[in-house]
């Protein structure tokens, strides 16, 4: 319904304009539109502005046509006030074609539903064309030397003029009265609206004051806290530092003394077990247990060095060791390998405990992978993605049945470890099919 009337008063704007050839087009679209949804009211207000654009286009028998086909449909709705303007359009026809009386007739009508429904715009309307209704026939009257009805008719012409003017006055003096009446609502408002207005600006006064004593206060403790903030973080700071480098330096001690001492101790009984056997053939095998415990224990404390040593707390330095060890042990067995890491997991940093039971298990599977798998080829590989540390040890060994091997110390040390550090450890293993150890942990 709406887009029709919009497209009725865009067709009555362009007529307004003389722009008879688009006021035609949007009319005939609203009508069209109005029809398909039975909007009955619309179809009629649009036919009749139709009849009124053919009726200036000077198309008499068509602008009568649409205006008896508005007054058809308005009888139907019951609408007067739409029969009263169709027939005070016809009115205006008639006066134009000359048929005084038809527009006497009409005119009439249109007058007594405007009287009915107190239109007086309509009114006045309709009284002006008669009074020119009856001027004109009263000129006529006059030249056929018709001087009773000449006179007759100027009489009514003017009683309608006079008519036409009072209602026009009326009209006036309504919308004076109308304007008198806002313009003393307005004054009235604005008067209260001042003194509100007066009211709220002291009111907003106090409180400006208000606000700003408590953003002063605001202010102060804000500053004040964090300064108090500002001074805890930098004794924190300090004392962080200073934490840190003293755990550092006990570090640095520890990996020293243990690397000086207790790895040359251990390093000598080592080389004491060899001589040891040349000069005692007798106690061969005790001599060789000694010096494979000693070696073994050399090994262990290679790793807890390492370990402690601060300086390999990055990534990059436990590649380095994983690359190191995996060509080592492998190379040694003839077995194939690569070995691939992600440049992104250098910077990478674990903690001490993690750096320790993630490089254990990664050494624990490649010594069973050296010891038992009898593989002849081998894959290495660490990812970084989406925050998480990925270590994947591939061979294409014999395999095992892990339902069989899962008691071993080995394995249960690996699947301890990664609990410890709250990593994901999965061993998958068929045999003949090879190996398969992965380990996923948070970076």
């Amino acid at each position: 319904m709406g887009i029709a009337a919009n497209f009725g008063n865009i067709g009555v704007a362009y007529l307004q304009m003389n722009n008879f050839g688009k006021a035609l087009e949007y009319l005939e679209q609203s009508m069209k539109l109005s029809e398909e949804i039975g909007y009955q009211v619309q179809v009629a207000s649009t036919l009749n502005n139709i009849a009124s654009l053919y009726r200036i286009q000077a198309d008499y028998q068509k602008a009568l046509d649409y205006y008896s086909r508005s007054i058809k449909i308005n009888e139907e709705l019951g609408n007067k006030i739409g029969i009263a303007t169709s027939l005070g359009g016809i009115g205006a026809l008639y006066i134009l074609t000359g048929e005084f009386k038809e527009a006497e007739v009409s005119l009439k009508r249109a007058m007594e539903i405007a009287i009915t429904a107190d239109l007086k715009k309509e009114m006045s309307e309709y009284e002006n064309s008669l009074a020119k209704v009856y001027d004109t026939t009263a000129q006529l009257a006059l030249k056929n030397k018709q001087f009773a009805l000449a006179a007759e008719n100027y009489k009514l012409s003017m009683m309608h003029y006079k008519n036409s003017a009072a209602i026009k006055d009326t009209l006036f003096n309504m919308e004076k009265s109308k304007e008198i009446t806002r313009n003393e609502m307005n004054y009235e408002f604005d008067k209260k609206e001042a003194v509100t207005k007066a009211e709220n600006e002291k009111q907003l006064a106090v409180a400006a004051v208000e606000i700003n004593k408590q953003k002063l206060i605001k202010y102060f403790l804000i500053g004040g806290l964090a300064l108090l903030l500002a001074l805890s973080y930098f004794v924190y700071n300090n004392f962080r530092t200073a934490s840190k480098l003293k755990l550092q330096n006990i570090r640095n001690k520890i990996a020293s003394d243990l690397h000086d001492d207790v790895g040359s101790t251990l390093n000598s009984i080592s080389v004491y077990s060899e001589v040891a056997k040349q000069k005692s053939p007798a106690v061969v095998d005790e001599l060789e247990h000694i010096g494979d415990a000693s070696r073994k224990i050399i090994e262990v404390m290679s790793d807890i060095v390492w370990t402690i040593n601060p300086n390999n707390d990055t990534f990059e330095n436990i590649i380095s060791r994983m690359g190191t060890l995996a060509y080592n042990l492998l190379k040694a067995k003839n077995i194939e390998h690569t070995f691939q890491a992600d440049e992104s997991l250098n910077e990478t940093k674990l903690s001490l405990e993690s750096r320790r039971n993630f490089y254990l298990i990664f050494k624990e599977a490649l010594n069973n992978l050296v010891k038992y798998s009898q593989a002849r080829r081998a894959s290495i590989t660490l990812t970084y993605e989406n925050g998480f540390i990925k270590l994947t040890v591939r061979d294409n060994g014999i395999g095992f049945d892990d339902a069989q091997t899962s008691k071993g110390n080995g394995l249960l040390n690996m699947k301890t470890r990664a609990q410890e550090m709250k990593a994901q450890l999965k061993i998958e293993s068929v045999k003949g099919n090879g190996t398969n150890v992965e380990l996923i942990l948070k970076g």
